[in-house]
């Protein structure tokens, strides 16, 4: 596995190329990424939806379950087709939804928190936990595009560093490559061996 990796070192140089420009381009261009990241999931869904749908009318024809299928198609292809053609009523409810999430589990963390004082040492790390998703949520509530937004840039940050430390990898595989086969560039014959 190591050699493989060793030898394949330009594959992880393309990756970190590719996880470097798409978190660049999130940085940079955070609106439109965020509007290509609503119109794959409104395909997704819409896909998805479709095959519910046809899944629920073919159960229904041999008497078996298929409410659930069809109501579940019906929600996709109303979530998909909101996503391509309201894709900021999609972000805006997107946002919503993790801003109750996140409310919710906070609130719970706390009243656990609360509930084991007696029992562990350090519950204020689980209540401090508990009191930064309520802010979250309330950020998510209360601003949800300024949220959705900072949830693009964090996508675009995370890109960036894992390119940068996979170019950084990528030239260290490359050094090795160099010592363990006297070349710094691979041949057609060493790239693809097992």
């Amino acid at each position: 596995m190591n050699d493989l990796l060793v030898r394949n070192w330009w594959a992880v140089m393309v990756r970190g190329i590719a996880a470097l420009a798409f978190g660049l381009i999130t940085l940079v261009l955070p609106g439109i990424t965020l509007g290509a990241l609503l119109m794959v999931f409104g395909v997704f869904v819409i896909i998805d939806g479709i095959f519910s749908l046809t899944a629920g009318i073919r159960a229904s024809g041999h008497r078996e379950r298929w409410g659930s299928l069809v109501f579940s198609g019906v929600v996709g292809l109303a979530a998909g087709l909101i996503a391509l053609f309201a894709p900021i009523a999609a972000a805006v409810g997107f946002a919503l939804l993790i801003g109750i999430w996140s409310l919710a589990t906070g609130v719970m963390q706390i009243m656990s928190a609360i509930r084991l004082r007696r029992v562990i040492e350090n519950e204020w790390l689980m209540a401090l936990g508990g009191a930064l998703s309520v802010v979250i949520g309330l950020v998510f509530l209360l601003v949800p595009d300024v949220a959705m937004l900072t949830l693009v840039w964090w996508l675009g940050l995370f890109a960036t560093a894992s390119g940068v430390m996979l170019v950084a990898l990528a030239l260290r595989l490359r050094h090795t490559f160099g010592k363990r086969f006297g070349t710094t560039w691979p041949n057609r014959t060493t790239i693809w061996e097992d």
